[in-house]
């Protein structure tokens, strides 16, 4: 018998709650290898609405984690995790043993609890993470709360680029989803296990607590067999690089968010007007193609390249034809200390408009072009700027 079990009443509470807030279960697994815990894996098929696997522990609550004082304020002492997996992804497969893998840890407060072992099956590894996890707190004596970072020098598996590993509220359900109260009275939080890269484990980590949860710091709030989600190789620009100055400076109030990515819309606009787009993007965001070329007025870009791209534009959404040029003259890579022409039209741009309107710039941080609207005029000027720079380079 395990050391720590709901009673059957706490049991179908746990189970009713994970029915309202996240689907209804489809299948239960009893996780046979947890010998303190009387563990089981909730499976939720994918929806239209939900369209991903949810696999959610219930039995992890059972143990009463020893908070420190600093945390019990902001955290609840007994918790159950979640995972999502694509729609298409092997669930079958995922819950085959793994055979061969490393050994991964989770920092908490500067200390290293070693978790993982034996993840590297394809299809098994988010799996297993799910399992090691859900029994580290009881078996080590130690505690999850949100923000938690694992680590790892290599990735879990040949089908992915992801090294390590965040805890957050989970996505895609209401804050009232969150949280599950006991018949006694208890609560038992509910946290997303999140595979990330390294790139993303450096951002995380240099991150104040409210910024680590924002959309863009992370590729996916769900795991995909898709190596297109991960590859940060492939980027020409960020979102994160222009919306995070804002957050530091404080003034992302004043500017907003959805204006760091101002010239990022225009530059995708005018690619697509100008037939710019890679094959697969086109078949994929077809109606994205149709909006902007008969009614631009009523899509946002700066959402769909939040939504859609990730926050990032990349070389692979366009046709060959057009990269040269792109790198040449569009290209933002900090870490390279590049910063093309383009950015500086943008700055010349702004400025100007900003001088000839008395507009007082000096609470802006020069970063005044995250407070330009955008506006149709503000993209025909730019487009026009883009238009005359790409005829340069192809003259030369």
């Amino acid at each position: 018998m395990a050391d720590f079990s709901y009673t059957p009443y706490e049991a179908q509470t746990i189970q009713d709650h994970i029915i309202k807030h996240y689907g209804n279960i489809s299948r239960t697994i009893t996780v046979k290898e947890c010998e303190r815990l009387d563990l089981k894996l909730y499976v939720i098929e994918p929806t239209k609405e939900r369209d991903f696997y949810t696999v959610i522990t219930s039995g992890m609550g059972a143990y009463k984690m020893d908070l420190p004082d600093d945390f019990k304020d902001d955290n609840v002492d007994r918790i159950e995790l979640l995972i999502y997996l694509g729609s298409n992804w092997d669930i079958d497969s995922a819950f085959k043993a793994s055979s061969s893998g490393s050994s991964t840890a989770l920092i908490i407060e500067g200390s290293i609890t070693s978790l993982f072992g034996n993840i590297n099956a394809q299809w098994n590894y988010p799996i297993q993470i799910l399992k090691n996890l859900a029994q580290a707190p009881v078996n080590n004596e130690s505690y999850f709360v949100m923000g938690n970072i694992m680590d790892d020098e290599t990735p879990f598996s040949d089908s992915t680029s992801d090294s390590g590993g965040i805890l957050i509220f989970p996505a895609y359900t209401t804050e009232e989803g969150q949280v599950c109260t006991l018949p006694n009275g208890q609560k038992v939080g509910f946290l997303q296990i999140m595979p990330i890269t390294s790139d993303e484990i450096e951002r995380a980590a240099n991150l104040n607590r409210n910024l680590i949860f924002h959309k863009l710091i992370f590729h996916n709030f769900i795991i995909y067999q898709d190596r297109y989600l991960y590859d940060y190789e492939n980027i020409f620009d960020d979102g994160m690089l222009h919306l995070l100055p804002l957050y530091k400076e404080n003034i992302v109030q004043q500017s907003g968010e959805l204006n760091a990515f101002n010239h990022m819309a225009i530059l995708l606009r005018w690619l697509i007007e100008h037939d710019m787009m890679s094959d697969e993007f086109a078949s994929k965001y077809d109606y994205v193609i149709k909006n902007v070329k008969t009614s631009p007025e009523n899509i946002d870009l700066r959402k769909f390249i939040i939504d859609n791209l990730i926050g990032t534009l990349r070389y692979d959404i366009l046709n060959d034809d057009i990269i040269d040029f792109i790198e040449a003259y569009c290209l933002n890579n900090p870490d390279e200390g590049i910063r093309e022409q383009y950015y500086d039209d943008i700055d010349d741009y702004v400025i100007d408009y900003f001088e000839q309107n008395n507009v007082d710039t000096d609470d802006m941080c020069d970063m005044e072009y995250c407070f330009m609207e955008l506006t149709e005029k503000y993209y025909q000027d730019i487009a026009k700027i883009i238009d005359e720079n790409y005829k340069k380079y192809q003259e030369y």
